[in-house]
């Protein structure tokens, strides 16, 4: 950044020195960004940084608004995917299915999903953690999967599973049912949302006063050169 406001400074001060800032185009722009950076510095530190929102004002919006606050059902799920290509022949699918059947039954037997999963699954982005997908919520998944998991319980596996991207078996670990986060956790998300909503509604109060007051007119013309 230091590097860069030298260079302009430079390019800045030879750009002078060829009389460039008295280019009326030219002077025209500096004068509006002048005013500009003028302006908006003085809303920023007039209003902006004035602006509060008291923790009472949290608690009544948080109370009165439980509805934005509510996290959607998930899951935590594993899958082991055995992939084949939409376009391969029958009996490549086939082959991709009977190697999904012999690993369903593996895990019926008893051996541990997430460590098979991280031996055989096609997913690369699963594999390394067992299989783990993580939480995710409905409509993450493609349907099939997505009602397949949906449809298990804790510590259940589902049985073979197609989907566009393969065979796949499931594993759901955990479930969390739908909830209203707790104020303590929303809280300073909440004063950021508020204290925006408030700056911008009393900065466009203050200017709309200020522009009257001062009895602005304003000719779009002007701006393009435009005559009528």
């Amino acid at each position: 950044v230091l590097k860069q406001f030298v260079q302009s400074i430079v390019i800045s001060n030879l750009a002078k020195q060829k009389g460039f800032d008295q280019k009326p185009e030219i002077k025209e722009q500096l004068q509006f960004f002048s005013e500009n950076f003028l302006a908006n510095e003085y809303l920023k530190r007039e209003i902006a940084q004035k602006i509060t929102v008291a923790d009472a004002e949290l608690k009544s919006y948080y109370d009165a608004h439980h509805d934005e606050f509510k996290t959607p059902e998930t899951l935590r799920a594993r899958h082991i995917l055995v992939s084949f290509d939409s376009a391969a022949a029958e009996d490549e699918i086939k082959k991709a299915r009977e190697k999904a059947e012999l690993y369903l039954k593996k895990i019926k037997d008893g051996e541990d999903f997430a460590k098979l999963a991280s031996e055989v699954s096609d997913d690369p982005g699963s594999k390394a953690r067992g299989g783990d997908l993580g939480f995710f919520p409905k409509g993450r998944m493609v349907k099939p999967f997505e009602d397949a998991a949906f449809a298990l319980k804790p510590g259940e596996v589902s049985g073979i599973v197609e989907t566009q991207f393969g065979f796949h078996i499931i594993r759901v670990e955990e479930r969390k049912e739908p909830a209203v986060e707790s104020f303590d956790a929303v809280k300073e998300r909440l004063k950021q949302m508020l204290t925006q909503d408030r700056t911008r509604n009393e900065i466009n109060e203050f200017i709309d006063k200020a522009v009257k007051d001062a009895k602005t007119e304003f000719f779009p013309d002007a701006l393009t050169g435009e005559k009528k």
